[in-house]
């Protein structure tokens, strides 16, 4: 599911190749330096890794011109790599994908504690890198392996971004593999991340935070350190007023083991996190082996979950707790431990065409496939397709003039089991599933869109998607 390294490389030579076509006329007339750890000698700004002119990546980014182009040897550059403002268009590239290594110093000096940092630089391209850590000290060594701030830009293609933690990685709250802008320093960036292989962060991956700052971020893997007891970690978060697009990424193994005194399902960690966001749209994800796998807490409405894989969760699919004017729509959510689709204190958000099946777990009336607690309301809830799900298929505890004596509208939902009785109603067996196999996992709804094709792998998926996305002949 998570890609083999060779496929890896490919697909970020793919990328990589049709962003240098596209973008092959504004460079034609730039300068390029030549970077190599351990050359001979030096003559700026150097012809091949032969006769390269700089030892380190810093020295040809203070050389360079606005526009120039860097290209990075194999070899291992144990640096903190800065572009400042007047560094505009720069791009810098490993020479063969991830050969070149950018690595953190044993100790930090920059006040940033950034890897690499765009730091008031427009329009910086960080191709095909090795982005590494971990930082020298057992806590707040590392904060970030690549940071966009200051009214910065950058696109953050095809890199390696990797071992983003302490030494050992620790429960302090630093670690995150991408930062674009940052609210807590009134900070703002912008970027596109990707293409990425994104792992082993110790908080999150790609945040993107603060009014003012945006990302894309898509075609990702993003997977975090598997079960641990240090602290919770997020795949994706954008917070603070930030915008973003998230899509076609593959996100897991964000799980967090509280200590015996924290009820399970208190703190999780998710794979993508709306935090007070502004407007971000979810799509065509896939979200597996997370505690929960869309997390939303008072993010702007009109954000949009639409047509992701949210499965094996350990808790729930898509968590609404709280939102407002959401649409969640068009989702196969199914294996989830917790509820399929969780409304609480949710106002006026729409959950509408979501195949949801076999989420929730025995023990209690506490998972259904949707569950709406009694302090949600106005939610309309339409065109969903159930089945299986413990305890119920559809579950609302709250009270009004909606439908069933509650506070939310569903229409048209089918479900085998519902609690009160008549929110959803069983579905005719000629139309179950259109493939006529109650029991086959299988066969979705039409609806869904092709990226749910039965028999598409994620490996030929990816591949298509980053194809349509980088083709620089469209």
């Amino acid at each position: 599911m998570y890609l083999r390294r060779p496929l890896e490389i490919r697909l970020a030579m793919m990328l990589a190749c049709a962003f240098l076509a596209a973008s092959s006329t504004s460079v034609s007339a730039a300068t390029t330096h030549w970077v190599n750890d351990d050359a001979r000698r030096y003559v700026p700004p150097g012809r091949s890794c032969n006769y390269a002119g700089y030892q380190t990546i810093q020295s040809a980014v203070d050389a360079a011109a606005p526009g120039d182009r860097i290209n990075v040897c194999r070899g291992t550059y144990m640096e903190e790599v800065t572009i400042p403002p007047g560094k505009d268009n720069l791009l810098l590239r490993s020479v063969q994908v991830w050969a070149a290594v950018i690595k953190a110093p044993p100790v930090m000096l920059g006040d940033t504690k950034s890897i690499v940092r765009v730091n008031g630089a427009r329009d910086v391209t960080i191709l095909w890198f090795t982005i590494t850590g971990p930082g020298g000290e057992p806590c707040d060594s590392l904060r970030y392996g690549v940071r966009v701030d200051d009214g910065g830009s950058a696109d953050i293609l095809a890199n390696h971004i990797t071992h983003i933690h302490d030494t050992p990685a620790s429960e302090c709250p630093n670690g995150i593999a991408v930062q674009v802008g940052r609210r807590a320093e009134a900070t703002v960036g912008s970027a596109r991340i990707l293409g990425n292989l994104i792992d082993t962060y110790q908080r999150n991956g790609p945040t993107v935070s603060n009014d003012g700052s945006y990302a894309e971020v898509a075609y990702n893997r993003i997977l975090g350190l598997g079960p641990t007891t240090l602290s919770p970690q997020n795949g994706a978060v954008v917070s603070g007023g930030a915008t973003a697009r998230i899509e076609h990424n593959i996100i897991a193994r964000n799980i967090f083991t509280p200590p015996p005194d924290v009820p399970p399902g208190a703190v999780v960690s998710t794979g993508i996190l709306l935090f007070q966001s502004g407007q971000v749209v979810v799509d065509q994800n896939t979200l597996s082996e997370n505690d929960t796998g869309v997390g939303m807490f008072e993010p702007a409405a009109g954000s949009t979950t639409t047509h992701n894989d949210v499965s094996a969760n350990n808790f729930d699919g898509i968590a609404l707790a709280p939102a407002s004017g959401q649409r969640v729509a068009l989702n196969t959510i199914e294996r989830n431990g917790g509820s399929g689709v969780l409304l609480d204190n949710a106002q006026g958000n729409d959950v509408d065409g979501n195949r949801i099946r076999r989420n929730g777990t025995e023990g209690g009336d506490i998972t259904d496939g949707i569950r709406v607690t009694e302090l949600s309301a106005s939610n309309t809830i339409r065109n969903n397709r159930l089945k299986h799900n413990v305890t119920h298929d559809c579950h609302d505890d709250s009270v009004g003039p909606g439908t069933a004596g509650t506070a939310n509208f569903w229409i048209d939902d089918r479900g085998e089991t519902s609690q009160p009785p008549g929110l959803c109603t069983a579905e005719d067996r000629d139309d179950d599933d259109h493939d006529g196999d109650d029991d086959h996992d299988g066969g979705d709804d039409q609806d869904h869109g092709d990226h749910h094709q039965r028999g598409d792998s994620w490996d030929a998926r990816y591949m298509l998607g980053a194809r349509r996305s980088f083709n620089p002949c469209q």
